[in-house]
């Protein structure tokens, strides 16, 4: 049975050259985890990584750093692992727009795997989800199609994005519920009068004629947020939107998912990951 969990790109991953594994995922499987992990990406390549012990955390250790400058991996990345047992792991990217990307062509100095497609598995089998990734992850692994050959696409210089696009995702829940990701930045979390900025592709605020939207933390918690529209089809969170960042503690570099539970009444769960606590 397969368990999958996920992990978001930031500055201390990519600093130290180390990935921590999930504090529940090594409670359930450290008993079979040994000093070396096998990592395999869709294109069929394959990294043999150290796992180190730590403080009381499991790494990737020696090699990890290979696997990030492959790519490269960026901050803002959405990494989503499988675990297959025996230390064995098919690892998927997603960039910053939730996308997965093209992968690199084989290099002459990577191991390649005759699993040249790690979503050939049944779409069916029984999935062990950890970390809530059932809740967070923003690309269903059975809905990804797979070219034959992939590259990492670059954006083209002149090429220009909203803030929002840079930062945020927009997807479904497993629950089908329209959701949107956003890390934390210095402009929303300072003190005194902060907005946040909505992806462009979440349209609910826009179809809607409602300018408050209730946010609700996971304890029952809620806050009415005033929305603003402009240039047509940007967003933000105005009035309110400190009140919540206060009242959380938010910080730059957590993590806030936010799911639309009443389109019409623009009602809205808000998951708080802590930066501290994103691997």
């Amino acid at each position: 049975m397969a368990s999958r969990f996920f992990s978001i790109v930031h500055a201390a991953i990519i600093e130290k050259g180390e990935l921590a594994l999930p504090k529940r995922f090594v409670g359930k499987f450290r008993t079979e985890l040994s000093d070396v992990a096998v990592i395999t990406i869709p294109n069929g390549q394959v990294w043999r990584v150290q796992l180190r012990e730590a403080k009381g955390e499991i790494l990737f250790g020696s090699g990890w750093k290979d696997f990030m400058d492959y790519f490269p991996l960026a901050i803002g990345h959405f990494l989503i692992l499988r675990y297959d047992g025996n230390s064995r792991f098919h690892i998927f990217v997603c960039d910053m727009s939730a996308t997965e990307i093209k992968y690199p062509l084989h290099s002459s100095n990577v191991e390649i795997s005759s699993h040249t497609s790690v979503f050939s598995a049944s779409t069916t089998e029984e999935t062990d989800y950890v970390e809530n990734s059932e809740i967070l992850c923003p690309c269903p692994i059975s809905r990804i199609p797979l070219p034959a050959s992939r590259h990492i696409p670059l954006p083209a210089k002149k090429e220009r994005k909203s803030r929002a696009e840079r930062e945020t995702n927009v997807f479904k829940s497993q629950s089908g519920n329209l959701t949107f990701k956003i890390v934390m930045q210095p402009a929303y979390v300072r003190e005194g009068r902060t907005v946040v900025h909505v992806p462009v592709g979440f349209k609910a605020f826009r179809e809607v004629d409602r300018d408050i939207a209730t946010l609700r933390d996971s304890e029952g918690r809620t806050w009415d947020v005033g929305i603003s529209t402009y240039r047509e089809k940007h967003t933000k969170l105005v009035t309110g939107w400190s009140d919540f960042v206060l009242d959380n503690r938010l910080e730059v570099g957590d993590v806030c998912i936010f799911e639309l539970i009443d389109r019409d009444n623009l009602q809205i769960d808000v998951t708080i990951m802590r930066a501290q606590d994103v691997v």
